[in-house]
């Protein structure tokens, strides 16, 4: 079966419209404070010199992560929240789909104070915790009990005593507060994972789980043509999981990876 260059070059495509975005972006930033350099942007978006650099230089081999154009984005325009800013660029998919890949988390806190948050979350239990407060049927007490044991209740309380739950007597559930977005850095949680995979891997008795690990070796168009399955897949169960209709009791945790070490 022959593979189409069609999406490949549309994808290709699409990664330098986004670098070319970006990079207007910057160069009007840095224009309107002329006191601003790379340096100091990247200090305060949370992206680092030498990619703001390639973004600017338009050496950038693909596209920054989904997280990086982000922090850019909420930056830049002052607009941390994610459906605004798909309305400020609608008709540019190759920025919209880097968006709706961001996972969105709603909480009380004011930006000086999400580093804060970001620290609690590095803490295993801080961070399942405020995952599962931050679906929208929260999570019970007795739960984070069966699940984590005191040291989750720890979590629990901390995480309420701080402002980042709050607690709904109309279904006895803590729920992550919902005033603004707020998206788990990558690092977080790529740094819990490994644990995430071991719940997954002990519970035996899920009615369809899905747990599967594939690898081999394939040309660069099969790759990228593996990617995209992998996105367009993405974007189905998103839509499932955040249709309203579809709302329910049942937590579910969803994470996907295509990568190679070769390019």
């Amino acid at each position: 079966m022959s593979i189409s260059t069609d999406n490949i070059n549309i994808g290709l495509e699409n990664e330098l419209l986004l670098i070319k975005e970006l990079k207007v972006l910057i160069e009007e930033y840095l224009d309107k404070y002329r006191n601003q350099t790379l340096n100091s942007l990247g200090m305060k978006c949370g992206v680092s010199v030498s990619t703001l650099r390639r973004i600017v230089l338009l050496e950038l081999k693909k596209g920054p992560s989904d997280h990086t154009v982000f922090k850019l984005l909420s930056y830049l325009l002052k607009e941390r929240d994610i459906d605004k800013l798909k309305k400020r660029f609608q008709g540019k998919q190759f920025i919209l789909d880097p968006l709706e890949r961001i996972g969105k988390f709603g909480t009380m806190i004011s930006d000086a104070k999400e580093s804060e948050l970001e620290e609690f979350l590095r803490k295993r239990e801080n961070y399942f915790v405020y995952k599962l407060a931050a679906n929208r049927a929260g999570v019970t007490k007795e739960k984070v009990v069966q699940l984590f044991g005191m040291i989750g209740v720890n979590a629990l309380n901390e995480l309420y005593e701080e402002g980042y739950l709050e607690f709904k007597e109309e279904d006895g559930k803590y729920h992550a507060s919902r005033k603004s977005v707020f998206v788990i850095p990558q690092e977080v949680l790529i740094g819990h994972i490994s644990e995430l995979l071991r719940f997954t891997l002990n519970e035996k008795d899920i009615p369809g789980k899905v747990f599967a690990n594939l690898s081999e070796s394939v040309n660069k168009e099969t790759y990228i043509r593996v990617c995209e399955v992998a996105a367009s897949a993405y974007r189905d169960i998103r839509e499932l999981i955040f249709n309203e209709e579809n709302k329910g009791d049942l937590p579910v945790f969803f994470f996907e990876v295509v990568d190679t070490l070769d390019l």
